[in-house]
């Protein structure tokens, strides 16, 4: 795919969208009634669920059965369905035709292998050659195109209300991106998320999934490039997480080097710069303390002996959590320092002090936290020369931060710098991994609630890959990004799940969720009339219907059967030899066993 081809097909759904609201709307609005403010406060959700997610749902599961074959049909106990005007509109194309009739197939024997409800189909079909062709089918532009669609007509009937901005929408992007990220926006955000999650720690079913969806989908409804998406909702998830581990580093010996190091670094760098507006202040310190060396030991005493004493707990974060200078004052709670000589003393009413200590403190706490992201594989020992060095880190930045309120902000763009480190085909398994290594930077109480936006950082990472591969054309198949069913089990799969299920992304949805997820739509379709089968002729038939490479021949499905119920490593077991020649050549067994 070329430079100039490169997110073409989204530029061409976005034209085919501005000419279907055009017909539909009459008369449009004017543009200056149209504010970023009213389309944030828009949304999908009714009562807990995304309607439009549902009735796209029930397009797709249309569009499926209506191109199933007889057989098909007959297995599921259903009839063929009438189509409405407009997804007749959708299947013109014959290439549209053909992939719909190879996505039927395909989710329903992965849907039949998939069902809890019985094991009757477990053992006949090929799940793993089923679902790398369907992810390989709903890995090209012609079937995000369909799913885009899909989602756009399901509007007319459940949000038709978002029709006026979409049209005005190259010109409404950048004014809701400046309302989304104003520091007020962001800090009610975030402030509404960890009371929400703070409420219901202890529940692993909720994830603030709905939270997540709800702005995703508008977000990606105005810009289907995943653009908008990409600049806000990281803001907000990375600046939600330094939310919690904010005064909740744990005290280990770990952690105190990296206090210690990146003091030092810190007090060195301004002690060399007399235009520092900290230059005054670390020398006063320094003449009363004995250098840099002795300062920087006090101060990292003293971080820990405060976090340790007065560390904000899950229960009790609250809006005031840090986000200025005056509700922290914490050098008052630094007996250690307060006590040790008469220039600490004095310097408890000075502003420039506080600024400079609740700065050094925040740096110290991102430095420990990027190095927990950037090294989750060495935490075993420090080792100084990984220690986070980013050119933004400096108390000067940080502080001037703290007391602009801009402090989770201003953290969250240097999570997101280190995190972005991971947007690669390895996503899941790194994120995963560097969660699980948290805990030996982040108390276990802040842990708990940090770990539920694992998912969420694992989706905003794909989302910086497929972003850069829209504008930059470096995929032409964007299977590279999509998730198998395995890798998600084994990494965050369960909260990844919630946040599936809730969601109607606008944008190119089968990019992330992949041809395994995607087919969860049609899934809760089919689940409700496969508890009601019993072993039946109707399912076994069209099985032996599809395509053999689909389908396991029956001494494969004897051995899959076999190690399930005995274990691996037991064909070729006396008992096995038995049973095997007893199920498929008789005579030897006859021969053999004279029974």
């Amino acid at each position: 795919m070329t430079d100039s081809e490169s997110g073409q097909f989204i530029k061409d759904f976005i034209a085919w969208r501005l000419n279907k609201i055009k017909a539909i709307l009459n008369p449009i609005p004017a543009q200056s009634t149209l504010t970023a403010e009213a389309y944030v406060a828009l949304t999908t959700f009714k009562d807990g669920a995304d309607v439009v997610q549902a009735t796209a749902d029930a397009y797709l599961a249309d569009l499926s059965t209506y191109h199933q074959s007889d057989l098909a049909l007959k297995a599921i106990n259903k009839t063929r369905p009438s189509l409405s005007a407009d997804l007749t509109e959708l299947i013109q194309d014959t290439k549209v035709v053909e992939l719909y009739k190879s996505y039927a197939q395909l989710a329903l024997l992965q849907s039949l292998q998939s069902t809890t409800e019985t094991d009757a189909y477990r053992y006949k079909i090929k799940i793993n050659v089923v679902e790398a062709d369907l992810k390989s089918l709903t890995s090209t532009t012609l079937f995000t195109d369909q799913t885009m669609k899909l989602t756009f007509l399901s509007m007319k009937t459940t949000a038709p209300q978002f029709f006026p901005y979409l049209v005005y929408a190259k010109n409404l992007i950048p004014k809701v991106k400046e309302y989304l990220l104003k520091t007020e926006t962001l800090n009610k955000w975030i402030e509404d998320a960890a009371n929400f999650q703070i409420a219901n720690k202890d529940n692993k079913d909720e994830v603030d999934q709905i939270r997540y969806n709800e702005l995703k989908t508008k977000l990606d409804l105005l810009d289907p490039t995943l653009g908008l998406s990409n600049a806000v909702l990281p803001m907000y998830n990375y600046g939600l997480f330094a939310y919690y581990t904010t005064h909740n580093i744990k005290d280990t010996p770990l952690n105190r080097k990296i206090f210690l190091a990146n003091i030092t670094r810190q007090l060195n760098n301004i002690a060399k710069n007399p235009k520092n507006e900290f230059y005054s202040v670390v020398s006063s310190l320094k003449a009363n303390s004995g250098g840099l060396v002795s300062i920087a030991h006090k101060l990292s005493s003293g971080f820990f002996t405060f976090m340790n004493k007065e560390s904000i707990k899950a229960a009790e974060l609250s809006s005031n959590h840090v986000f200025t200078v005056e509700d922290v004052k914490l050098i008052t709670k630094m007996n250690d320092l307060g006590k040790a000589t008469e220039a600490y003393s004095m310097m408890k009413n000075n502003a420039v002090f506080f600024k400079f200590a609740n700065g050094l403190l925040f740096s110290c706490q991102l430095a420990a936290i990027a190095y927990g992201f950037m090294n989750y594989d060495k935490l075993t020992t420090f080792d100084k020369a990984l220690l986070y060095t980013g050119t933004g880190l400096s108390v000067v930045h940080v502080a001037t931060s703290v007391v602009g309120k801009k402090i989770f902000y201003y953290m969250a763009t240097e999570i997101s710098y280190y995190l972005k480190r991971y947007a690669d085909i390895a996503i899941v398994k790194s994120i995963s991994l560097v969660m699980e290594a948290l805990p030996k930077i982040i108390t276990k109480t802040i842990m708990q609630l940090a770990s539920k936006l694992t998912p969420v950082f694992l989706l905003i990472s794909i989302g910086f890959s497929l972003y850069d591969a829209f504008t930059s054309a470096k995929e032409g198949n964007w299977g590279v990004f999509v998730l198998s069913l395995l890798e998600v089990a084994a990494a965050v799969g369960y909260g990844l799940c919630l946040i599936f299920a809730t969601t109607c992304w606008a944008g190119p949805l089968s990019l992330i969720l992949g041809g395994v997820l995607i087919v969860l739509a049609l899934v809760k379709v089919l689940w409700s009339f496969l508890a009601s089968l019993f072993t039946g002729d109707p399912v076994i038939n069209y099985i032996n219907s599809v395509d053999s490479k689909y389908v396991y021949t029956e001494k494969e499905e004897f051995d899959l059967q076999w190690v399930a119920q005995h274990g691996a490593g037991s064909i070729g077991t006396p008992e096995y030899l038995k049973q095997y020649l007893f199920e498929f050549d008789f005579e030897a067994y006859i021969r053999r066993y004279n029974p």
